[in-house]
């Protein structure tokens, strides 16, 4: 598999492209479930922002412990699952503003019984961001286009 690596990984090294699917990993770690599924979009910016292709960064991830759920299914990066909302314009799947609602519950709950979430209360705090920028009826994985900085493709 090392050398599948460097040939898809074309300019960047072989350890930032193994590093950026783990990256993609952890942020979708199930233990926060919901509260983490739209930050993988985190992963293919930086895979972007490195020169790697995003298809070739999705043939990467799925082929190391980077693979999960919201990439193979929900990937927020137009292309490679034809099924995603991210290839409808992120129209129609789980709206932001619903997002934004489930994080705002889950960090008040968090709240009443003391446990600390600090990446829940990240992602609400995104959320409420995205949501109050007007992007309340996309998709939540929509959220990918504000890291980018091309909310303008929305």
């Amino acid at each position: 598999m090392d050398s599948q690596y460097i040939e898809l990984a074309n300019r960047i090294g072989l350890g930032q492209s193994k590093t950026i699917p783990r990256l993609f990993q952890i942020i979708a770690d199930p233990t926060e479930a919901r509260l983490l599924l739209a930050l993988p979009g985190n992963a293919p910016g930086l895979a972007e922002k490195l020169g790697l292709d995003p298809d070739r960064f999705f043939e990467i991830a799925n082929q190391s412990s980077g693979q999960c759920w919201s990439l193979t299914s929900y990937c927020p990066w137009p292309g490679p699952v034809a099924s995603a909302p991210s290839n409808r314009g992120y129209e129609g799947g789980f709206l932001t503003a619903l997002m934004s609602k489930d994080l705002k519950l889950a960090q008040e709950a968090a709240s009443r019984s003391g446990a600390s979430t600090p990446l829940g209360a990240q992602a609400q705090a995104l959320y409420a961001l995205f949501e109050g920028l007007g992007y309340g009826q996309k998709d939540f994985s929509a959220v990918l286009q504000l890291f980018r900085g091309q909310l303008s493709e929305l």
